[in-house]
């Protein structure tokens, strides 16, 4: 009885037209995010691909004139079989290798081979009819070209593990983690549909490959308000799905469609969106941004202990150390501004090395005005984004490489920068989160005021 149920109602093509709108929109998201980045055209590209296959897959179960299915089957593949060589160029730009383009025009050439045979039977011979629908029929050179593509996973998975295992840098580690998951998990799920295509009856779980792109999504586009729009997004997508199910379900063709079920579903999703929104937020703060969330005992001793402290020494040595003992960085160097020298001064703590935060530095550098016009902690990621129109980019960046920082922190009284907070990255290798600005930006605040006090 159910399997009768799948054949007729078409409910088995539900997850690649799902699949078809999640993906479309990370292609879209992606070149919006960065038209002009090498890895996000290419990430553009993959979820193209992924987005037309998954129509693919439904419009062959959904068509009832098989030719028409077979044609447009083929032509499909026609962009499919250039998913290997972009999979191998988008690693390489991520991880900006450029040595190797020589692998890169050789996987082209092959993927060329293979549009002699796409629109033959060589390739793809014809469909089998299974209980959850219509999949093609693999030819010899179909075996061919899966071939080539689980080496080119391999291969890729293997740089991109080796580049996250030799990677100093927390915020690339982080990204890479996330790429090699999704990909792998992704290349795992669409390995899985040769067996369909080999003739045995297993529901094709490629079908379901865009859920881990969603996490390789946010190693491209990692950002939490990115984060945040792909849920929004993706929560919308489910609700017209389940519209679309109900209606499939319980509703005979040619009968009217009442209001009550989609009135029913919007009310539904009103009362839980919020809900549901803000328990996933949290879950991708700590999956993807692994956040901690218990500053406020540690803010309140501390506040309580610069307040009580009278001498300009002993305040800056606490700082230091609370900042250390918070967030477990590799070392924080502070920068305040000497009136007498005209010129900021450089102090670090005892885990810094000593050249490392010993830096001189004039209220001319740019960094000064940037920080203060900038208003919060700057990140060396969002400078980095910012390259296109940021004035002085450069000289700022120096400054990041000089004391090894990958956040810098403004003390500002009155309009005017009195000095700044370096941070080193994490020991635990995590990202620094939004969770770890607003303290940042609470304690700076109070140490400004406790170093007023001292110096008056």
């Amino acid at each position: 009885m159910i399997v009768e149920y799948l054949r007729t109602s078409y409910a088995f093509v539900i997850p690649p037209i799902l699949g078809f709108f999640v993906l479309s929109f990370l292609c879209l998201l992606s070149l919006l995010r960065g038209p002009r980045r090498a890895t996000n055209i290419l990430f553009a590209a993959m979820c193209l691909m992924g987005a037309l296959i998954n129509l693919d897959v439904a419009l062959v179960s959904i068509l009832s004139d098989k030719a028409l299915a077979l044609k447009l089957d083929r032509m499909i593949y026609v962009a499919f079989i250039f998913s290997p060589p972009v999979y191998i160029q988008f690693v390489h730009a991520f991880l900006r290798l450029k040595s190797r383009r020589r692998l890169e025009m050789g996987a082209y050439l092959m993927s060329v081979s293979f549009l002699f045979f796409v629109f033959s039977d060589w390739f793809i011979s014809g469909f089998h009819e299974y209980y959850f629908g219509t999949i093609a029929r693999a030819g010899p050179v179909f075996h061919v070209f899966s071939v080539m593509s689980s080496f080119t996973v391999f291969y890729c998975l293997f740089m991109l593990f080796t580049a996250m295992k030799a990677t100093p840098d927390n915020q690339l580690r982080n990204r890479i983690q996330y790429i090699l998951g999704g990909m792998g998990m992704s290349a795992f799920l669409i390995a899985l549909n040769i067996l369909p295509v080999s003739g045995f009856e297993i529901y094709p779980m490629g079908n379901f490959s865009f859920i881990p792109a969603i996490f390789l999504a946010f190693g491209v586009l990692i950002r939490k308000g990115t984060g945040y729009f792909i849920l929004t997004a993706v929560l919308t997508v489910i609700y017209v799905a389940l519209i679309a199910l109900f209606n499939t379900l319980f509703w005979e063709p040619g009968q009217r469609h009442p209001l009550l079920l989609p009135i029913f579903l919007a009310l539904l999703m009103v009362l839980l969106f919020d809900p549901i929104r803000k328990k996933v937020q949290a879950f991708i703060d700590r999956l993807f941004f692994r956040g901690r969330y218990d500053y406020h005992p540690l803010l309140k001793e501390i506040s309580g202990e610069l307040t009580s402290l009278l001498r300009l020494d002993q305040i800056r040595q606490m700082l230091l150390e609370a900042i250390d003992k918070a967030l477990q960085v590799t070392h924080v160097c502070l920068l305040l501004y000497d009136g007498e020298r005209d010129r900021f001064q450089s102090f670090a703590n005892r885990h810094a090395p000593e050249e490392t935060c010993a830096v001189t530095m004039s209220r001319a550098h740019p960094a000064v005005a940037y920080l203060k016009a900038h208003d919060g902690p700057l990140t060396r990621s969002f400078l980095e984004r910012k390259s296109g129109r940021l004035h002085d980019r450069q000289a700022i960046m120096d400054l990041f490489d000089h004391i090894q920082a990958v956040v810098l922190v403004p003390l500002i009284s009155k309009d005017r920068l009195v000095g700044m907070i370096g941070l080193g990255q994490k020991k635990s290798a995590q990202l620094f989160v939004q969770e770890d600005m607003e303290w940042l930006s609470t304690i700076a605040n109070q140490s400004v005021t406790d170093i007023n006090n001292a110096r008056m």
